[in-house]
């Protein structure tokens, strides 16, 4: 938990300050300081509900919407931590709820989510 709370930390300074430009410079896009990418195009927006419906029907539960802006938000996660699997998987597990899975999908499900954002949502 303490590990969370560091990270959680050090993502919420380096957004605040890295808004800061220099004299006469402009100043970031709120998604370049967060990491969050772009919405994807159409074709991978698709690809991308589908394959998680094909992990469990439930992630998506009807809202294309919020399962896409919850994979543009977990991004920051897989790209600062690629190495360190147990924080994206807590924050999956945190991100991706539905009324019948109030606290995630767990593990397995939690690293193909991660899988299928990484693929289609935020390709490095």
């Amino acid at each position: 938990m303490r590990t969370y709370a560091v990270a959680a930390a050090t993502i919420a300074i380096a957004a605040l300050t890295s808004g800061c430009a220099g004299a006469g410079a402009p100043a970031p896009s709120a998604s370049q300081d967060t990491g969050i990418p772009p919405a994807p195009g159409p074709e991978a927006r698709a690809d991308y509900i589908r394959e998680l419906d094909t992990i469990d029907r439930d992630i998506v539960h009807g809202d294309e919407a919020k399962a896409v802006d919850r994979g543009r938000n977990q991004c920051p996660w897989l790209q600062q931590w690629p190495k360190v699997r147990m924080d994206a998987l807590i924050q999956v597990d945190k991100r991706f709820t539905s009324p019948d899975h109030p606290k995630g999908f767990g593990a397995a499900k939690g690293n193909r989510i991660n899988n299928a954002i990484k693929k289609y949502i935020c390709p490095a």
